[in-house]
């Protein structure tokens, strides 16, 4: 039964929710408790699905600390709730709480190990948080996982909250070159890789001695994106 209350955010519920919140918090609590209802009579099922409608509007509204609350509530009624795991490592991260993040996340992926954005999420916060080799292994597994997952966007995969923000873009590029790299997916190296080069990310000789690069060094395509653009070379002049 307490799946039905996951369903409803699947059904694309929280996507009203969002919408019509900024209309008044009061109507968007009315609309989901008509809709909590229409899904079960069951009072466990109500509790969670009442109190992850509000938890939704308190997200979007960024009352994060209260949001937290919510999700850890949401957890004790069910510890295998997998997305609740994760929505509370998505708000450490949004307060830059990198460590809180990874347990989180970790936590999520304990009880779910077959979902990729689980690892994207922790890869993130990996890389926020300065492990990049530790980043790149979530990143692999994500990609192992579902080798589509990052041409996918958006914040939210059916009730999972994400948050793709980065500081140093051109090294967290220069990141997924690579893991596309072990991936064997050469066209989405090469994009990224360009990427990485746009940021002006300064270390990017250095997948010319990295191993995972070394079977498409010699492409023409993989040394123009690894060349120094024109204003670098004057530069460097």
């Amino acid at each position: 039964m307490l799946g039905i209350a996951r369903e409803a955010f699947r059904r694309g519920i929280e996507q009203a929710v969002y919408t019509t919140y900024h209309a008044g918090q009061n109507i968007v609590w009315a609309y989901w408790m008509r809709t909590a209802f229409s899904l079960s009579s069951d009072p466990a099922v109500l509790r969670q699905a009442l109190a992850a409608g509000r938890i939704r509007a308190l997200h979007q509204q960024t009352a994060l600390s209260l949001a937290i609350k919510c999700y850890e509530r949401a957890v004790k009624v069910d510890p295998t709730y997998a997305d609740a795991e994760n929505n509370i490592g998505t708000v450490w991260y949004q307060r830059k709480r990198y460590g809180k993040a990874i347990r989180a996340y970790q936590k999520a992926i304990r009880l779910r190990q077959d979902m990729p954005v689980l690892y994207s999420n922790l890869a993130y916060a990996y890389f926020a948080d300065k492990k990049y080799e530790e980043s790149l292994a979530s990143f692999r597994q994500a990609l192992a996982l579902d080798p589509q997952f990052f041409e996918q966007h958006g914040s939210r995969v059916g009730s999972i909250l994400q948050d793709r923000s980065v500081g140093d873009r051109g090294r967290f590029y220069f990141l997924l070159a690579k893991s596309f790299a072990e991936a064997g997916n050469l066209e989405r190296c090469i994009i990224y890789l360009r990427k990485a080069k746009d940021e002006g990310f300064t270390a990017l000789a250095a997948a010319k001695s990295d191993p995972v690069f070394a079977a498409y060094l010699k492409l023409p395509e993989v040394q123009d994106a690894l060349a120094p653009k024109p204003s670098d070379r004057v530069a460097q002049h």
